[in-house]
C-alpha cells in the first residue's frame, strides 16, 4: 500500500500507528515467524489488531488499566500480541523473559521487585513450569497470571477505546543491568515516535524496506529497532529465536536471502560469529545483494570486524557500505546516532597516549594506536554534546568525556527512583546552566564531527595515573592465543597495595579445554597485555565457554564478574595470580653483589624478581628479561635499584634493545664495575659488548634521572620518554623455560 495514504503526522501513539495500518494495510503480512528457516506462524495487520484487542479486553475486565503487566513468553508472536495488547489496554508493559532452570531468576525477582507488576502475561505451557515455583518464590504466586493463548478472539469485540497520548507509559524497558542493578526506563508513546522518526529519517527506512531479526523481543534493539520499526513503517518484519541464530548463525543470513530484506542488523558480534563459523556449504545460493543496512550497535564496534565481515560475504553480494554503525540507550528509547547510510563507515585511528590523557589526535601510525568505528551523527532535532564528568563543563571538539543527549527521544526517567531520574536525565552544565541532558555513562568524543565511543565511565580502568579501556584490554587477550574465545572475557581492576591491579577472567573454547597447556595460554595474555597496554596483570582466571555473564543482549557484565571474582565464586577451570608480595630470599647487601660475576647474577635475580612479585626461584638467568613480564614501570625501578646500589649508569635505551638475560646484564655491569684497564680511554668512550653489539656508557641514562626522593611517586611521564623507543623488553618472546608458577 502506498504510504502516501498513511499519514503518520497526525497519530500520536503507536496505537494510533496499528490502527490506520490495520485499516490501510488490512491484508498484509505484519509478523512472520521463523523456525530453523521454515514459516511457523504469521500476522496480517488486521490480525494483529484483533487478537490484540481480545487480550485488552481481558486486561480491561480485570481493572489492570495502568498498571504494570510482565510479559513472559519464548520467542513467537505469542509476545508480540502481548505487547500491543497491553499498549490498547492502556496497560503498562514490563517485557522479560521466562526463567531457565534458575540462571534467570535472580534478573526475573529484580524486576519483579522494581516495578511491582500487578498481572502476567504468558502462555499456558510457561504458566505449567512456573508454577511449580510457586511455593519457593512466593513473589510469583501474589501476581494474577493472564493464560493469552486461552482468551477467545471473539473478545475483542468486548474492547472499549481508551486513547492514548504522547505522555502515556508505554512499557518499562528495563536495562541490561551491564553495570548494575537493572532499572525500569519508562519510555512513553511520544518517545517511541519520535524515535521511530529518528530512524527512518537517518536509516533510510522507506515503502520498500523488509525486516529480518533474531534480536531477543525483550530487548531494545529487538522489541523497538525491529518489532515496532516494522509497525511504524509498515514494513513486514520477519522474526526468528536469538538461539535459531546462535546455533547456526547462516540461517540468519538465508532469512535475508530468502525474504529479500533490507534491514538487518545486531551487536558486533554477531558479525563476528558469522565471519567465522558460517561454513561455504552453507551458504550455498546466498544472494545478500538485497541487504541495504545492517545495523551494527549495542557493544563496542571492531573495525577488524567490519573488515572480516565484508571479506567473507562480498562473494555472496553484500555491499561494505551496507554497514551501519551505530549508538544507543534505552534511556533514549534506542537510537541516539548512526551513519549515513550506503557510505563505508568510517574509521579513524587515534594515539593510545592522547587517548589515555581523554585527547583525540588522529595517527598514521596503525600498529600503535587506538582504532575507532564512528558511531555517526544525530539526527532531527537530538542533540549529543561531551561533558568533563568532573567539572560538568562542555568538552571541545576532539576533548574525551561523558556523553550526554538531549531531545524529544529521551525517556522519562526510571520508575520509582526519582532521585536517580534527576541524577541521570536531568542533568545541566554546570558554567551555564543549559539542558536538561541525559546523562549516558558512556565516555566519546566528537571527532570531525562524528561521534566515537570510547567506553563506559563506570568500566574505566585506572593503573598508575593512566586511563584504560578495557574492551582494548579484552580485544588484546582474546588475539593472543587460538584457545581463547572472541567477545568472551571481561578485564576489570581490583584494589591493590599501591595501585590498582589489573584481573582478566576468559572463556576457554571447547576444543582447546583439553588439548591446550593453560600456563601457555596465561602466558600469552599476560606477555599480549604487557606489550600493547603496559601493564603487568595482576590475575588471569580461565573459565569454560558459555559461563561468562553477560546481558541480554550480549554485553559483558563486568561489575558482576568483578564481584564473582572478590567473592571467590568464579567457576575456574585454571587460574593464575601473580600477587603483590615479598620474594623469597633476602637481597644480599649491594658490596657482596661485586665480588664475583656469579655472586652478581644472583643480585640482579634478586632484584628483578622483587621487581616482577616472585619468587627468585623461577627466575632463569639465561632467559631473555623481557619473558617475564617488567612492564615499563617496573623496568625503570629495577634500572634506578640497580643504579643506586652499585653507583653505576645504565643505557637504558639500548642495553633493554638486546632484550638481555640475567646472566649477559651481569656480565655488562660486572666489566664496567671493575677497575680501569689501560686500553679504557678516560673519555668514557670504551664499548661494551652484548651478544655483538657496542654499547657506549657515555650513552647512559644518568641515576639522576629520578632522583630518590621522587620514587614513591614516579612520574609516567617520565617513564614513557625513557621508554620512548618501545624497546624490545615489551616485545613478546618465547616463553620461560621454567614456567612460572603461582606466586603465593
Amino acid at each position: 500500500m502506498s504510504e502516501s495514504k498513511i499519514d503518520l503526522g497526525r497519530v500520536s501513539s503507536i496505537v494510533d500507528v496499528l490502527n490506520t495500518r490495520a485499516s490501510v494495510q488490512t491484508d498484509q503480512p505484519s509478523y512472520v515467524f521463523l523456525s530453523d528457516g521454515a514459516e511457523v506462524n504469521s500476522l496480517t495487520f488486521a490480525q494483529l489488531q484483533r487478537r490484540a484487542r481480545a487480550v485488552a479486553a481481558h486486561l480491561q475486565e480485570m481493572k489492570a488499566r495502568n498498571e504494570r503487566a510482565l510479559l513472559l513468553y519464548p520467542a513467537g508472536l505469542d509476545y508480540v500480541v502481548a505487547l500491543y495488547a497491553c499498549l490498547y489496554g492502556k496497560v503498562v508493559a514490563v517485557p522479560a523473559y521466562p526463567p531457565r532452570m534458575n540462571q534467570n531468576l535472580r534478573r526475573l525477582l529484580a524486576i519483579i521487585d522494581d516495578a511491582q507488576p500487578a498481572v502476567a502475561l504468558t502462555t499456558s505451557a510457561i504458566f505449567s513450569k512456573l508454577q511449580s515455583r510457586f511455593n519457593q518464590v512466593p513473589i510469583l504466586k501474589s501476581i494474577q497470571w493472564v493464560i493469552t493463548d486461552d482468551i477467545d478472539l471473539g473478545q475483542a469485540d468486548l474492547w472499549k477505546e481508551n486513547r492514548a497520548n504522547e505522555e502515556t507509559i508505554a512499557f518499562l524497558q528495563y536495562t541490561s543491568g551491564s553495570t548494575t542493578v537493572p532499572k525500569g526506563v519508562a519510555v512513553s508513546h511520544g518517545n517511541l515516535m519520535y524515535n521511530q522518526a529518528m530512524m527512518r529519517e537517518s536509516l533510510k527506512h522507506d515503502n520498500d524496506t523488509v525486516i529480518v531479526s533474531w534480536l531477543p523481543m525483550y530487548h531494545d534493539m529487538g522489541l523497538i529497532g525491529n518489532i515496532l520499526a516494522g509497525m511504524y513503517n509498515g514494513a513486514p518484519c520477519y522474526l526468528m529465536s536469538h538461539t535459531d541464530f546462535l546455533q547456526k548463525p547462516s540461517r540468519w543470513l538465508k532469512a535475508i536471502s530468502k525474504y529479500k530484506a533490507t534491514f538487518s542488523g545486531g551487536p558486533n558480534f554477531a558479525y563476528d560469529l558469522c565471519a567465522r563459523k558460517a561454513r561455504q556449504e552453507q551458504l550455498e545460493g546466498l544472494d545478500l545483494s538485497c541487504w541495504r543496512t545492517a545495523f551494527n550497535g549495542s557493544e563496542p564496534v571492531r573495525a577488524e570486524t567490519l573488515r572480516q565481515f565484508a571479506e567473507a560475504f562480498s562473494p555472496y553480494g553484500f555491499r561494505p557500505e551496507a554497514l551501519y554503525p551505530c549508538y544507543g540507550l534505552a534511556e533514549s528509547t534506542l537510537f541516539v546516532s548512526g551513519d549515513v547510510v550506503s557510505k563505508a563507515p568510517v574509521v579513524t585511528t587515534f594515539d593510545k597516549t592522547g587517548l589515555e590523557e581523554h585527547r583525540a589526535v588522529a595517527s598514521g601510525r596503525i600498529q600503535d594506536g587506538v582504532t575507532l568505528v564512528s558511531s555517526g551523527k544525530p539526527c532531527l532535532e537530538e542533540r549529543i554534546i561531551t561533558v568533563d564528568p568532573q567539572t560538568l563543563t562542555r568538552c571541545d571538539e576532539g576533548q574525551v568525556g561523558e556523553i550526554w543527549v538531549s531531545g524529544a527521544a529521551v525517556a522519562q526517567g526510571y520508575w520509582g527512583k526519582p532521585e536517580l531520574t534527576d541524577e541521570t536525565f536531568r542533568a545541566r552544565l554546570s558554567d551555564t546552566k543549559e539542558g536538561p541532558y541525559l546523562r549516558t555513562g558512556d565516555l566519546g568524543v566528537v571527532f570531525q564531527g562524528d561521534l566515537y565511543v570510547t567506553g563506559r565511565i563506570k568500566d574505566l580502568i585506572v593503573i598508575r595515573g593512566r586511563n584504560h579501556y578495557p574492551q582494548d584490554i579484552e580485544l588484546t587477550a582474546e588475539t593472543s592465543h587460538p584457545a581463547l574465545r572472541p567477545g568472551c572475557s571481561s578485564a576489570f581492576a581490583v584494589v591493590g597495595k599501591e595501585t590498582d591491579r589489573l584481573v582478566l577472567v576468559a572463556e576457554i573454547n571447547r576444543e582447546g579445554r583439553n588439548s591446550v597447556n593453560m600456563n601457555e595460554v596465561v602466558e600469552s595474555i599476560r606477555r599480549a597485555i604487557l606489550v600493547e597496554h603496559e601493564i603487568d596483570i595482576s590475575t588471569v582466571a580461565l573459565i569454560r565457554p558459555g559461563r561468562l555473564p553477560k546481558t541480554s543482549s550480549g554485553k559483558i557484565q563486568r561489575s558482576a564478574i568483578r564481584s564473582a571474582f572478590l567473592s571467590d565464586s568464579l567457576e575456574t577451570v585454571y587460574q593464575r595470580q601473580f600477587v603483590a608480595g615479598q620474594p623469597e630470599g633476602q637481597p644480599r647487601r649491594p658490596e657482596d653483589a661485586l665480588r664475583t660475576l656469579g655472586s652478581l647474577k644472583d643480585w640482579l635475580s634478586l632484584e628483578c624478581s622483587s621487581k616482577l612479585n616472585i619468587s627468585h626461584h623461577k627466575i632463569d638467568v639465561d632467559q631473555p628479561i623481557a619473558c617475564y613480564g617488567l612492564d615499563s614501570l617496573a623496568a625503570t625501578e629495577f634500572v634506578i635499584s640497580i643504579e643506586e646500589s652499585l653507583g653505576v649508569q645504565i643505557p637504558i635505551d639500548k642495553l633493554f634493545r638486546g632484550t638481555p638475560s640475567i646472566s649477559e646484564l651481569a656480565l655488562f655491569l660486572y666489566e664496567q664495575l671493575q677497575p680501569a684497564r689501560p686500553d679504557h680511554s678516560e673519555t668514557g668512550s670504551q664499548n661494551i659488548g652484548i651478544e655483538g653489539r657496542q654499547i657506549t656508557p657515555h650513552q647512559a641514562i644518568p641515576s639522576s634521572y629520578l632522583m630518590k626522593n621522587e620514587r614513591s611517586d614516579i612520574d609516567e611521564r617520565r617513564t614513557r620518554e625513557a621508554f620512548k623507543t618501545r624497546s624490545p623488553i615489551l616485545q613478546p618472546c618465547e616463553p620461560a623455560s621454567r614456567a612460572l608458577d603461582v606466586a603465593a
